[in-house]
């Protein structure tokens, strides 16, 4: 201080009036100190590298005091513009100062300053002013004002179109530069547009260990690093209850007990030791001040576990009901009541919200404006929503990241029950929050998951409604860059394409399948998952190229199976049967098991009549069927329902004689105005060799494309016979089409069938998001585009009438 300040020498004779000079010099000199340290920390906003740890007390002098006195070039009459960059660093410093997101840290006498939100936010105000740093600053009252309410609004995540991109990195030190240099080129190519570092906080060790302290220090480490770019840097809270995975020191705090009494090494939400170690690892974190944390999905209680049943659990609950359960009465209690099963539900997820609300309380002992989200699985919808709003700071939109991952599955069938997994989970979030998906690639190599597999979930998942992604494309527990390249190009490559889905909002139009109101209340688990998996959008539209999409509301043709039925009450089929709709066999049984035949035109009951080995429309075109098949027996109750077509049974093979049994596929419409047609084979997988082919055929193809025509207009549907994932809408005026094709055969050109119109142009949206024009043939309802539609590779197709 004497050396810098120049007060080596004592100017007065009384010791009194020499100590209050020093506590002035100290004044300063801790002033210049922290000014000296902050434009450290603003790389962006400097005109050059500066290469030192502190700056000297006489440089900051120069550099931020000095910026009082007016230097003039005599030559020109302009200020000097290296004055003007300082001015600029002084007005940022002043405005941090005024909101409040400046303050020094008593142990390292480092400034506290938020880059990857202030600044950032500052950055926004810039821009939307169109202000030039070369150009007249507004009053530092002025601009503190408009960065508290960009901080407070977040603009980034207000605008509904824009996509966040959350890059998962790991902390390996020894590779530390590379991994940096990596996350640095992904930001600049817009592949990322954040990063947040995996720890995996969930318990090991007795005495636990502080992996907190281990986690944060190479946390600190990498962000510097980081610091040459603005991209904001969080923490992913990898594993707090834990995902399962028994380390080789295990920790000793209660776990989550299952029906059976079992246990893996998953920590129980209720247990205060647990509780504390997770409020005092997330405020050592929350004092590093990340960009944001995120709680990732072993944060449940529901998939693959069915809820907690061990002592604390079912203590409170005893204590809530008045009744004194063991674990064996509690869980036989749960799958025969279902007033009881939504008790005990609802103590799981208070139990999560407690601790998520400890999350919450650590984060804001530092800063409240940190942002915590929020990962959740398919079962655990429903809890979602109550835990991530304590999670998340106050004033903020919330972000979820649903779980639609292809996990280790690069078959292209699969496609449509993902598709199907994205919708259920989006339907099951209220709109206030972002959504985003998920196209994990574990274990992060090709071997596992191909970078085509994520681009097709991330296009399917955008124009359905989620806004980016969480990505895990780097290795988490070895160096193997290699493996993340394709992953990297396929982001860095599509980036504008991505952009330019998230912009469109599309109607779509086709066959419906119908979404839950509301989360289905799915406690205990079924052992057939939370939504049926096999249902005619998946199994038979999607493999077709027939057009379909998913809907709360809808306005086209209803289609359901038998497990769909099941989970509607009464009210909502009374008001389905003023509608349109297809059902296949087990519908109509369903149905009729519950009264509604009088709706349908037929009684359906479960085939026992000659196995049916032939089935024949009117026009005599026929096709054998299996006899193997679980069709249901149609018998119409009055004489208005038209039999569309009729199953036989052949005495042999060579035989041309044959017995009539049944309606194949009737239509009948009600008193109600409802069309109700139904087809006696049932939606079945495609994995049964002989039952699925009876559905998947060009003849049974040509009548489903007859009767949605009849009920209802299909604007575009695919002509050939390989599997095509078709969904079609419209944008504006704009018919916009996402197909997939799903078969392994390259199909070229492509052939689809229209309603009358004139097409005008056919567009394809290309990689870096522009549109390019297509050739294509019209002739009568026949549209060919000259295009090759590869095995798993999206086109979106843009036709203008």
């Amino acid at each position: 201080m004497k050396t810098d300040l120049d007060s080596e020498r004592l100017p007065f004779g009384k010791f009194a009036t020499n100590s209050r000079l020093f506590l002035l010099a100290m004044l300063a000199f801790s002033i210049l100190r922290i000014l000296g340290q902050a434009t450290l920390q603003m790389k962006n906003e400097l005109s050059r590298k500066f290469n030192v740890q502190r700056r000297r007390l006489r440089s900051v002098i120069q550099d931020l005091i000095y910026i009082a006195l007016h230097k003039i070039n005599y030559s020109a009459n302009i200020e000097n513009q290296n004055n003007i960059m300082w001015k600029y660093i002084f007005n940022l410093i002043i405005v941090l100062i005024f909101i409040g997101s400046f303050s020094v840290d008593a142990q390292t006498e480092s400034p506290n300053i938020l880059p990857n939100k202030e600044l950032k936010a500052i950055k926004i105000v810039d821009e939307t002013l169109n202000k030039n740093k070369s150009k007249t600053f507004l009053s530092v009252s002025r601009k503190s004002k408009l960065i508290q309410e960009s901080m407070v609004q977040n603009l980034p995540v207000k605008d509904g179109n824009a996509l966040r991109w959350l890059n998962i990195a790991p902390l390996m030190p020894d590779y530390r530069n590379e991994i940096v240099a990596d996350l640095i080129e992904m930001y600049k190519n817009g592949s990322i547009t954040e990063t947040a570092f995996s720890m995996a906080l969930v318990p090991e060790g007795n005495p636990v260990i502080d992996k907190a302290k281990i986690f944060g220090k190479l946390f600190e480490d990498f962000r510097a690093g980081l610091s040459s770019c603005d991209m904001p840097t969080g923490i992913l809270l990898q594993a707090t209850i834990g995902h399962g995975w028994t380390p080789n020191s295990k920790a000793v705090f209660p776990l989550i007990v299952r029906q059976d009494g079992t246990s893996r090494y998953q920590f129980c939400p209720m247990s205060e030791a647990f509780q504390k170690y997770v409020f005092t690892s997330v405020r050592y974190l929350a004092k590093l001040r990340p960009a944001f944390f995120m709680v990732d999905d072993d944060f449940r209680l529901l998939t693959g576990r069915n809820g907690c049943y061990c002592k604390m659990h079912i203590a409170e609950f005893n204590r809530r009901s008045g009744k004194k359960y063991t674990r064996e009465s509690l869980v036989a209690a749960i799958q025969k009541d279902t007033s009881v099963a939504r008790e005990y539900d609802k103590l799981l997820q208070d139990s999560l919200v407690d601790l998520a609300r400890k999350i919450r309380q650590a984060i804001d002992e530092t800063d409240p404006s940190i942002q915590c989200d929020f990962c959740t699985c398919i079962d655990d919808i429903r809890h979602a929503p109550a835990i991530v709003d304590e999670l998340s700071a106050k004033g903020t939109t919330s972000t979820i990241r649903i779980n639609n991952a292809r996990y280790l599955n690069d078959s292209l069938r699969s496609i449509p029950y993902s598709l199907l997994k994205t919708v259920i989970q989006i339907a099951g979030i209220p709109k206030k929050y972002r959504i985003l998906a998920e196209p994990d690639t574990y274990p992060h190599n090709q071997h596992s998951t191909s970078a085509t597999t994520m681009h097709v979930l991330l296009t399917y998942s955008i124009l359905e409604g989620c806004r980016g992604g969480k990505l895990w494309i780097t290795r988490t527990r070895t160096w193997e860059p290699t493996s993340g390249k394709k992953y990297r190009e396929i982001l860095s490559k599509y980036a504008g394409f991505y952009k330019t889905l998230a912009t469109l909002d599309v109607k779509w139009t086709g066959a419906v399948s119908l979404l839950p109101s509301k989360p289905i209340f799915n406690f205990p688990v079924p052992a057939q998952g939370y939504y049926p998996k096999v249902i005619w959008a998946t199994e038979v539209f999607a493999k077709m190229g027939i057009p379909f999409y998913f809907s709360k509301l809808p306005t086209g043709v209803v289609c359901l199976t038998g497990r769909e039925i099941q989970m509607l009450p009464d009210e909502t089929l009374r008001k389905l049967f003023r509608a349109k709709l297809l059902l296949d066999g087990t519908a109509a049984i369903e149905l009729s098991k519950r009264g509604f035949s009088t709706k349908m035109g037929v009684n359906a009951q479960s085939w026992k009549l000659p196995p049916a080995s032939l089935e024949c429309l009117n026009n005599n075109k026929c096709f054998i069927i299996s006899s193997a098949t679980k069709l249901a027996e149609l018998r119409p109750i009055n004489n208005k329902v038209k039999i569309l077509s009729k199953l036989y049974h052949k005495h042999s093979n060579i035989s041309n004689k044959s017995q009539e049994l049944s309606p194949g596929t009737t239509l009948y419409e009600n008193k109600d105005g409802g069309k109700v047609v139904i087809v006696a084979i049932p939606v079945t997988t495609y994995k049964n060799m002989s039952v699925s082919f009876d559905m998947l055929n060009e003849t049974r193809k040509s009548q489903l494309l007859n009767i949605l025509g009849m009920l209802n207009r299909i604007p575009f549907y695919y002509l050939g016979t390989e599997e095509i994932l078709l969904k079609c809408g419209k944008n504006k005026d704009d018919n916009i089409l996402m197909m997939i094709n799903i078969g392994l055969d390259d199909v070229s050109p492509i052939k689809l069938g229209h309603d009358s119109v004139t097409i005008n142009t056919v567009e394809m949206l290309c990689p870096d998001g522009s549109w390019q024009n297509l050739n294509f043939e019209q002739k009568n309802k026949q549209l060919v585009v000259k295009h090759e539609l590869r095995p798993q590779q999206p086109a979106i197709l843009r036709i203008k009438n």
